[in-house]
């Protein structure tokens, strides 16, 4: 995280006893900044996106590939290790993850989710305002051209898309955690949908120059001390609010 970011996250969203200052909070991200320049001295290169193929040989990539059908941005399945995979999230939930860890499902079916639980909305309005509350972050509004106002998931299976000369792990980091500190360590492969969108925010600096550096973030940092701070956060919940107004405005030829 950059340093104005990290503070903020130090001393608004962490529980410490006592509450952090500004100047505790960037006395952590310092320490924490210092090693990572250290690292950064002797470069790692990244995995190169030529992970192995899993399309038509393996049965959940065939199976995933004719549920998802050909609308999609997936071209292929892949095998990746998720060690050296580019990271551009900062952040996991560690009982998240441990919820991906203790599934019985075969790895292959954790990664290539299709459908994802839904559940009905309980929703308020107050004046021009609906609120409803959903069970995740990772939800979607949108507008059809024939006006249908819908909220949707965003997919539920692991991605990778290649960046630079590595591949960025688009989706799936708490299923990547889980997966590297299974013990024992897992025989199956991580797979995951080899996407071509890559994410709009990792094309801006300064996180592009970040992915592009001798020394990227990686997936496997999440699992170095020296590099991640293991914090306990403030519970959140997520909550959608859609206000509409009707406008009058001048008639024009447009």
């Amino acid at each position: 995280m950059e340093e104005r970011e990290a503070i903020h996250f130090l001393c608004d969203h962490c529980v410490f006893r006592p509450r952090l200052n500004a100047a505790q909070a960037r006395a952590i991200w310092f320490g924490y900044h210092r090693r990572t320049i250290e690292i950064c001295a002797s470069p790692q290169q990244p995995q190169a996106p030529g992970a192995v193929p899993l399309d038509g040989a393996a049965p959940p990539a065939a199976q995933f590939l004719a549920a998802i059908g050909a609308t999609t941005d997936v071209t292929g399945v892949v095998a990746a290790g998720p060690r050296g995979l580019l990271a551009y999230q900062f952040g996991v939930t560690v009982d998240r993850a441990h919820e991906h860890g203790a599934l019985r499902s075969t790895w292959a079916e954790r990664c290539l989710v299709v459908d994802r639980p839904r559940s009905s909305l309980v929703i308020k309005r107050d004046g021009d305002s609906l609120f409803f509350d959903v069970p995740h972050a990772e939800h979607l509004l949108t507008l059809s051209p024939e006006g249908a106002l819908s909220i949707d998931q965003v997919p539920g299976y692991v991605m990778v898309v290649p960046f630079g000369s590595g591949l960025v792990l688009k989706a799936g980091y708490h299923r990547a955690y889980a997966y590297l500190s299974a013990r024992p360590g897992p025989r199956e492969p991580f797979v995951a949908a080899m996407t071509k969108i890559v994410p709009g925010e990792i094309l801006d600096a300064p996180l592009r120059g970040q992915l592009e550096a001798d020394r990227p973030p990686l997936v496997g940092d999440f699992l170095n001390p020296a590099l991640a701070l293991a914090v306990r956060t403030h519970r959140q919940r997520y909550r959608f609010k859609i206000t509409a107004t009707m406008q009058a405005l001048p008639w024009s030829a447009e």
